[in-house]
């Protein structure tokens, strides 16, 4: 196999197809573990990091000491409202996911982010939302945009009653 590739941890061109380079057992049983981060650290967080001990994975989460996931995982203290911050944990984790949709899509943008940003920011605002499923082809319940009044009343001509009026946006995030 190649020994850069050992090295970094990287599969090179010359790996079969299901990426393993070399052929004896030594080298399979030195693999390094996958980190992956988690933005968040409660309840789905734990939930995560105990599921990524069955599949031989490294969790390390984004959050606040005594937060849920630290029976389990390692927890840094990350403002996840801060850019910079949240950057520099992605930088120590081979890709990021999130917790809940509820963190600002801005200080996303840039990270290897599954799912990714643009698709945080479609789940973050529950008009975008409906609208991107309709694109998709994926029927939701009857919904119109509410803005005023009289957009009310039309909405509920649209939708029929008993209706339900949702906030636009990251309702339980601080604003």
């Amino acid at each position: 196999g190649c020994g850069h590739c050992r090295e970094t941890g990287e599969v090179s061109q010359h790996a079969d197809e299901d990426g393993v380079e070399g052929a004896g057992p030594a080298e399979m049983t030195n693999h390094v573990r996958p980190r992956i981060g988690i933005l968040g650290a409660g309840q789905l967080a734990l939930m995560l990091a105990e599921a990524g001990k069955v599949v031989d994975v490294d969790i390390v989460c984004a959050g606040q000491p005594g937060d849920c996931a630290e029976q389990v995982a390692k927890v840094l203290a990350v403002d996840l409202e801060d850019a910079a911050a949240v950057a520099a944990f992605a930088a120590d984790v081979d890709l990021v996911t999130i917790e809940s949709e509820n963190i600002h899509a801005d200080v996303l943008q840039g990270l290897n982010l599954y799912p990714n940003a643009r698709a945080v920011g479609i789940a973050q605002d529950r008009l975008l939302e409906k609208r991107f499923f309709h694109e998709c082809g994926i029927g939701t319940a009857p919904f119109a945009a509410v803005d005023s009044l009289e957009d009310l009343a039309r909405a509920m001509e649209i939708t029929g009653l008993p209706a339900i009026l949702k906030k636009i946006g990251r309702a339980s995030c601080r604003e």
